[in-house]
């Protein structure tokens, strides 16, 4: 399965082999001025929001160069209740911040699921994640063929003791991009499906080019000189680890606004929730939905350690792993990993 992203490329996958590539910028740009030319192509799209921190920067950005645009959020419903409350309540208030009309629809995940929607998704674009293929119905409903979609999407990471063991490990030192395997089910199903629709699809920005990468990274290394905080791990703890306020304070340094989401509770983790309350078992979510997806139409893809990874850097990239590691130490920051779950 082969995927290429960015302009210029800064992910390309092949089969079995994967390249990164990151650069310093040649030119004076700043890391908004280079959002805003990646945005200034996107008048009149629609912006998928999910209340998060990353569609909130999206719609930051946006309002910021002044890109016509319209906002449009989902109501879950399972059962006739509202389970996505915390996304929408988000939505809600970051638009009213912003002056931004929003527009909301209403999907009955419950009758989505039941109805086996998620494995035509899942057949027609080799996916094995529920979540997934609800926001391709998502999208499906919103924005008409040949138009244009704005989403968010990550980022990379400094994350102090990450090493081979890590997924997304790059193969640097304390450097977290993108597993392969993330890329191949979590980004190229949108971009498929949008160009199954003629639809112009903006995402994962902070990937968009080598030198929007630099950036990131070395913005990264001034939050942690001047804020004193930073991202953490040790290979031996099994749990994984969230890092969404790290990550806020990216965003917010790009462009202030961020309304503070405080932990990520969407409709999802709270289907989760409720099924295993009801059953008793804790997976039961992904045992309807996601391991149906998994053994009928999992995708021919290795795990991301059978991949090989080359990482095509300049000089200047190569000396940030050791300017990381130096800020940490010189500014006597702190961790603000938080611990992960799933419900």
């Amino acid at each position: 399965m082969n995927f290429e992203f960015g302009n210029p490329k800064t992910v390309t996958i092949l089969n079995k082999f994967v390249r990164f590539t990151i650069q310093k910028p040649t030119d004076n740009k700043s890391l908004l001025d280079r959002y805003g030319d990646l945005v200034k192509d996107f008048e009149n799209c629609t912006l998928a929001l999910s209340g998060g921190t990353d569609s909130q920067f999206m719609l930051r950005l946006l309002t910021h160069f002044n890109i016509p645009f319209k906002a449009v959020t989902y109501i879950s419903k399972w059962n006739d209740g509202i389970i996505n409350t915390d996304d929408l309540i988000y939505a809600q208030e970051v638009c009213k911040r912003f002056n931004i009309n929003l527009e909301t629809i209403e999907i009955d995940v419950e009758n989505f699921y039941n109805r086996n929607k998620h494995m035509k998704y899942a057949k027609q674009h080799n996916i094995d994640s529920p979540q997934i293929a609800l926001h391709l119905e998502f999208i499906d409903r919103i924005v008409e063929p040949n138009s244009k979609l704005v989403m968010g999407g990550d980022m990379p990471y400094w994350i102090l003791g990450a090493d081979n063991t890590w997924p997304g490990y790059s193969g640097l030192d304390n450097l977290i991009l993108m597993n392969p395997h993330m890329f191949l089910q979590t980004v190229k199903p949108y971009y498929d499906f949008c160009k199954s629709k003629n639809i112009k699809l903006l995402k994962e920005i902070a990937f968009s080019s080598p030198e929007i990468i630099y950036q990131t990274l070395e913005m990264q290394i001034e939050i942690i000189k001047e804020q004193k905080i930073h991202l953490t791990m040790d290979p031996a703890e099994i749990q994984l680890r969230d890092t969404l306020q790290f990550k806020k304070a990216v965003w917010n340094k790009i462009l202030p606004g961020d309304i503070n989401t405080l932990i990520k509770v969407g409709g999802f983790e709270r289907i989760k929730k409720l099924l295993a309350m009801q059953t008793g078992i804790y997976n039961q979510y992904d045992k309807l939905y996601r391991e149906p997806m998994e053994q009928s139409y999992k995708p021919v893809i290795e795990h991301e350690e059978k991949f090989k990874i080359s990482l095509t850097l300049d000089d200047a990239s190569k000396e940030l792993s050791e300017k990381f590691k130096q800020a940490v130490a010189d500014s006597e920051s702190k961790p603000v990993t938080a611990y992960q779950f799933d419900f």
